[in-house]
């Protein structure tokens, strides 16, 4: 029996501004995706469970079904591909991550089913290992992405990632609590992407200009992080999510909630991913903003930075 538990992420600057080679500050957070994978016969059979959803389905030993579950199967069909064969297995997944909210949910289904197969197979990957093969499951089956989900799901804690392969773990001791607050996405990861390559033709030198400011916020962060100033660091989310909303990836819902919690007394507030919906992560508030949120949100979560991959 192979078990593992990976984090969700959080992006707190430099969401879109990676896609084109700007740096970006994530942080895993206590939202898990759990995978076991265990002895079966004649498939793999899958039982994933996630909020708001279930799924079962299955995989032949042709590799036929399971399409409902896409990074799942392309996670088994990696495995099958690194070892040189095909094994029947009873795979569970349990998630805390609301799926397609910019929480990292298919960085971290990848990871955690590559990992708990492998593991399956016998075989344990280092946490940089993982964040590889896991990028290599979302390209294919996006057609494209950034390290930066991966990375931050597989080493845990807060990294600032520098596109194509760079990176670095930063804020050991530097202990970071958040609210987050979800609403319905009305573009997925891929359409958000191209709504921001269009806006390149319409901004023009100013579309260039924004994206090297949210780089320059990123190497900011850098200071405060090192510095322990949780109040700069929430001022450069600020300023981060101006930028965010100058591009038009922000939702009337988000800067709803971005308001509300600024109104209450927080800090930093933000959109966190591709936008259009999803995320808002929040620092600096307490328990009275996270409930003042709710009743605009569709789901709000208290977190704080986690460590990465584990295995039991």
């Amino acid at each position: 029996m192979g078990y593992v538990t990976v984090p969700g992420k959080i992006t707190l600057l430099g969401e879109h501004a990676v896609v084109y080679g700007y740096p970006a500050l994530v942080m895993a957070i206590n939202l898990y995706t759990r995978a076991a994978a265990g002895d079966g016969e004649g498939a793999v059979k899958i039982e994933s469970a996630y909020p708001g959803g279930r799924v079962e389905t299955k995989i032949g030993m042709d590799g036929e079904g399971g399409d409902e579950l896409p990074y799942v199967k392309a996670a088994i069909k990696k495995v099958w591909e690194m070892q040189g064969t095909r094994r029947a297995a009873n795979v569970t997944i349990n998630s805390d991550l609301p799926y397609g909210s910019g929480l990292g949910s298919s960085a971290s289904v990848s990871v955690a089913v590559l990992a708990a197969y492998s593991l399956y197979y016998g075989v344990k990957f280092q946490p940089e290992q993982l964040a590889k093969l896991g990028r290599e499951i979302e390209v294919q089956v996006q057609g494209k992405a950034s390290p930066m989900d991966t990375l931050a799901v597989s080493l845990g804690g807060l990294i600032k990632v520098v596109p194509p392969e760079k990176f670095e773990k930063m804020g050991e001791d530097f202990e970071v609590e958040a609210i987050i607050a979800c609403v319905s996405k009305e573009k997925n990861t891929g359409e958000s992407v191209a709504f921001v390559r269009k806006r390149k033709d319409e901004l023009g030198s100013r579309f260039d200009e924004i994206l090297e400011e949210i780089g320059s916020l990123v190497e900011s962060s850098s200071k405060a992080i090192r510095e322990h100033d949780l109040t700069q660091l929430c001022s450069l989310m600020n300023r981060n999510e101006e930028l965010l909303e100058e591009l038009g990836v922000v939702t009337e819902r988000s800067l709803n909630l971005v308001r509300r919690a600024r109104a209450l007394g927080a800090a930093g507030a933000k959109i966190s991913g591709g936008g259009f919906g999803g995320c808002v992560v929040v620092l600096g508030g307490d328990e009275k903003v996270a409930m003042s949120l709710a009743p605009i949100a569709d789901r709000v979560f208290m977190v704080m930075k986690s460590g990465g991959v584990r295995y039991a």
